[in-house]
């Protein structure tokens, strides 16, 4: 299991649960995907916050594409048939987000937010393909692995400003008395 916790501040729980419908895939944005009959991102269709999940089981493997701004509470990708496929925009979590089974494949865009990321929960297999784009959040308290604590196939370890996977991790200074 890996955690990446942009920080470590507290949030209220979601106005409105969302969950993914379509076992052919598509994009994110499209309110026919989502049970609510509108796209989770906080303030649309009325509802103030979303918790966003990708748990539908399927016999075939799906993608959602995430290619704009989004923010929403909580999220949770939960389906081994299921990639995540974030090529743009930004997406922010403002709680926490869980990555228990299934792929999130960041090539492009943003991830940004307040709470923790879980990667993986020691039973599915999971995994997040960064090839792309950018990870922002006010500190990255830490890394910890159930299996492995590195990412990629090779020595990849992440530290304050940038990692060794050629892609830029954007973690800003304490201020003092912080």
């Amino acid at each position: 299991m890996l955690i990446v916790a942009l920080a470590a501040t507290a949030a209220p729980a979601a106005d409105a649960n969302s969950y993914w419908t379509d076992a052919a895939g598509g994009d994110w944005n499209d309110n026919a995907n989502w049970d609510t009959a509108s796209y989770p991102d906080n303030g649309n269709g009325g509802v103030a916050t979303y918790a966003a999940f990708i748990d539908l089981v399927s016999g075939s493997p799906y993608s959602v594409t995430l290619n704009t701004n989004i923010t929403i509470e909580a999220f949770t990708l939960d389906s081994s048939a299921a990639t995540l496929n974030h090529t743009g925009g930004t997406f922010t979590v403002t709680d926490t987000a869980d990555l228990l089974a299934g792929t999130y494949s960041l090539a492009g865009g943003t991830i940004n937010g307040s709470g923790a990321w879980t990667v993986g929960d020691g039973v599915h297999a999971t995994s997040m393909d960064w090839s792309g784009g950018t990870m922002t959040g006010r500190d990255v308290d830490g890394l910890v692995g159930g299996h492995d604590d590195r990412l990629g196939q090779d020595d990849d370890r992440l530290g304050r400003g940038a990692d060794d996977l050629g892609h830029q991790l954007e973690v800003p200074r304490p201020r003092p008395g912080q």
